[in-house]
C-alpha cells in the first residue's frame, strides 16, 4: 500500500547554527546524506525537550564534547519547514517513512570549546567542516527548498542581532 505523504505529521526538531571565534560555520555530513550534501547539525525532540535542550543535546551528541563547550546565543525568528524528497524517502530511512518532512528552530550558537576535541558520532556523522559564509555555497546546495538561501538569511540574522555583543 502506498503511503499518502501529504498526511503524515512533520517532526519537529532544532538546528543549531555553530559559530567559532572567526564566525565560521560549523557544517555537517550526516551518513544518511550523499557524500556532496551538508547541513548544520541537529534533530528531533525528545517528548518534554525544550528547542534549546534539543539542540544542546544534538550538538553534544553529534559531536562528541559536552554541552558547557557551547553557548547558545538566541533563537533565530526563522522557522524550517520542508518536505523530505523523493530521493531521501526512497533510501527507506525511518523518519523519512513515518514524517512528511521537518520543522526545525534554528539557533544561534557559539563554540566556546577546544576545536582539537570534537570527535563525531561516526554512527551518524560522516564528516563535518569549519566552513566561512562565502563558501557556503560550495556546500548548501542539497535541498531544493532553499537550502542556502535559508542560510544566508540566518547568518544575516545572526550578524544584525549578535556580532556587536560578542
Amino acid at each position: 500500500m502506498a503511503v499518502n505523504y501529504d498526511k503524515l505529521p512533520y517532526r519537529i526538531g532544532a538546528q543549531g547554527i555553530v559559530f567559532d571565534d572567526n564566525d565560521n560555520v560549523l557544517l555537517v555530513q550526516l551518513n544518511a546524506y550523499n557524500k556532496t550534501d551538508w547541513n548544520f547539525p541537529g534533530g528531533g525532540r525528545e517528548t518534554g525537550e525544550t528547542g534549546e535542550e534539543n539542540v544542546l543535546r544534538e550538538l553534544s551528541e553529534e559531536l562528541g564534547v559536552d554541552q558547557t563547550n557551547f553557548k547558545v546565543l538566541g533563537k533565530s525568528e526563522q522557522i524550517l519547514k520542508y518536505d523530505f524528497s523523493e530521493e531521501f524517502r526512497a533510501k527507506q530511512l525511518p523518519r523519512a517513512l513515518q514524517y512528511r518532512g521537518q520543522i526545525k528552530d534554528q539557533f544561534f550558537v557559539k563554540f566556546i570549546g577546544d576545536k582539537a576535541k570534537i570527535n563525531i558520532d561516526k554512527n551518524e556523522v560522516r564528516k563535518y567542516q569549519w566552513a566561512a559564509a562565502e563558501d557556503l555555497p560550495k556546500f548548501l546546495h542539497f535541498r531544493v527548498t532553499g537550502q542556502l538561501e535559508e542560510a544566508n538569511q540566518a547568518i544575516a540574522e545572526y550578524l544584525s542581532k549578535f556580532k556587536q555583543t560578542n
